[in-house]
């Protein structure tokens, strides 16, 4: 993991107490570096069924973009996705991007290592 990358995390990314900023942001920093080294690729597209019922009634009449993002291994499997992304910047598609990679490789690494 580099150390760039876990700044950018420990400035962009939640984080849970405990662990704490210091250790989610090494833990996505990680994700993301092992999605990178076992070739998972993430697919954005428009949700075309959000549910904006969240928003109160001004904001859910504005325009916004809402997308989903999808992770794929390198044989095209799909292993993780997120939907209803409103308005995500690219430091936000980033830090999903790594959620959803530490979520994919939970289940993705353990099989093909020989784990349970």
């Amino acid at each position: 993991m580099t150390r760039r990358a876990w700044r950018f995390f420990l400035e962009h990314a939640g984080y849970a107490a405990p662990p704490g900023r210091t250790v989610c942001a090494a833990s996505l920093a990680r994700a993301e570096e092992q999605a990178e080294a076992l070739g998972l690729t993430f697919e954005w597209c428009e949700d075309e069924c959000p549910d904006l019922s969240w928003m109160d009634e001004a904001e859910a009449t504005r325009e916004h973009e809402v997308l989903g993002c999808i992770v794929r291994s390198p044989y095209g499997e799909h292993l993780a996705s997120l939907w209803g992304i409103v308005d995500a910047d690219a430091n936000y598609r980033r830090v999903i991007e790594a959620e959803l990679a530490a979520e994919a490789l939970d289940g993705y690494v353990a099989p093909i290592m020989g784990c349970p």
